[in-house]
Parts: C-alpha cells; sequence; structure tokens
C-alpha cells in the first residue's frame, strides 16, 4: 500500500482523536458552567445590595434581572447539553461562547454605568468586583481560551472605557491598565488551553496505546 492510498485511513484516527479532544474540552467548560452560575447570581446579589440607593434603585433592579435572565439562559443551555443526542462539541461550543459574551458583557454594562455615578467606596467596590469576576473565568473557562477572551473582553474593555474617558487623572492612569489585564489573563487563559489539550491528548494516545496492547 502506497503513502497515498493509505492517506485517509492514517488520517481518519487524528481527526477522531481531534474531534475526542474538542468533546472533553466542551465537557470541561460544561461540567464547571453550573458553579460559575451561582457564583454569578451571588456576586450580582452582593452588587445589587450595595448599589441599592432610591436615584438607582430602578436602575439597579433592571441590571440585576438582566443578569439573572443571562443566568437562566446559561442554566437552559447546559440543560440542552446534557440532554443532547448528538455528538457535535462544536456546536455546543459555539452554544457556550454565545452564552459567555453577554455573562461578561453584563457586567461591563454595570461598570460603565454605575462605576461614574457613586462614591469613591464603592467604586472602589465595584472596580474589586469586575476584576475578580474578570480573573475567576480563568480556571472556568480556560479549556478553550477564546471563550474566555469573550467573557472577559466583555468586562473590561468597557470598564477600560468608562475610566479613560472619567475625567480624573487618575482613573485615566488606571484605564491604561485594564487592558494590560486583560491582556495577561488572556494569555493565562491560552496557556491554560494549551496545557489542557496537550494532557487530553495525552491520555488518548495512552488509551489507544493500551488496547493495541490487549
Amino acid at each position: 500500500m502506497t503513502a497515498a492510498s493509505a492517506g485517509p485511513f492514517v488520517a481518519a484516527p487524528d481527526t477522531a482523536d481531534r474531534k475526542q479532544v474538542l468533546a472533553e474540552r466542551v465537557e470541561l467548560l460544561y461540567r464547571q458552567s453550573a458553579l460559575g452560575i451561582v457564583a454569578t447570581i451571588l456576586v450580582a446579589t452582593v452588587a445589587t445590595a450595595e448599589l441599592w440607593y432610591d436615584k438607582y434603585q430602578q436602575l439597579a433592579i433592571f441590571w440585576g434581572l438582566v443578569t439573572l435572565a443571562i443566568c437562566a439562559a446559561r442554566f437552559a443551555v447546559e440543560i440542552a447539553y446534557r440532554r443532547r443526542k448528538d455528538d457535535d462539541p462544536e456546536k455546543w461550543m459555539s452554544w457556550f461562547a454565545i452564552r459567555a459574551l453577554p455573562a461578561g458583557v453584563s457586567w461591563g454594562f454595570a461598570g460603565s454605568v454605575f462605576f461614574p455615578s457613586h462614591t469613591d467606596e464603592q467604586q472602589v467596590f465595584f472596580a474589586f468586583v469586575l476584576a475578580g469576576m474578570a480573573s475567576g473565568g480563568i480556571p472556568m473557562l480556560s479549556s478553550i481560551w477564546w471563550v474566555y477572551a469573550l467573557y472577559a473582553g466583555g468586562i473590561l474593555l468597557p470598564f477600560a472605557y468608562v475610566l479613560a474617558t472619567y475625567g480624573a487623572h487618575l482613573f485615566t492612569e488606571l484605564a491604561i491598565f485594564v487592558p494590560l489585564l486583560y491582556a495577561a489573563n488572556v494569555a493565562i487563559a491560552f496557556r491554560l488551553d494549551r496545557v489542557f489539550a496537550s494532557g487530553l491528548r495525552l491520555r488518548e494516545a495512552y488509551g489507544r496505546l493500551a488496547q493495541d496492547h490487549e
């Protein structure tokens, strides 16, 4: 058999391996999803309570309800994934990414609206919340790095714009560091993505080797 004729038979296992590795990476995303949803609801509840003033009650309620609606949609996608009857990891990866972006944008919206309108103490509180939500996504979303990049970008990039246009010299300087934080977090997510992929490929290779020796 020539190399050309053997090509399809050689490539097929590699294709199957890539699909299996991707499926396991997507499974890891969904496996940690429930924890992320619960954490989002808890932090959003604390943030809404902190923002609860007569002047901003309606806006805080609106943001809280939007955040809950996004969490409900995320949960619905997770249920659909658990009940899936197909074997298409790329489709479910896309669905996860679609729900990750609004999850981040809801926090970016909160930073854009509430940060300029509150006292210094509340601004510090909200800055820590946004940084924490962005960094907290690293261990949960890094099995596919660009999904994390979408999520964290929705949080940090609008916040950087708010800081840059706030008018205070200190905030303008801080606005320079927010994209740097975003870039560093995405770089960490990318490295973890490579570690996950390498580890899963190695496990698949050992599995095939064990099967060959049975």
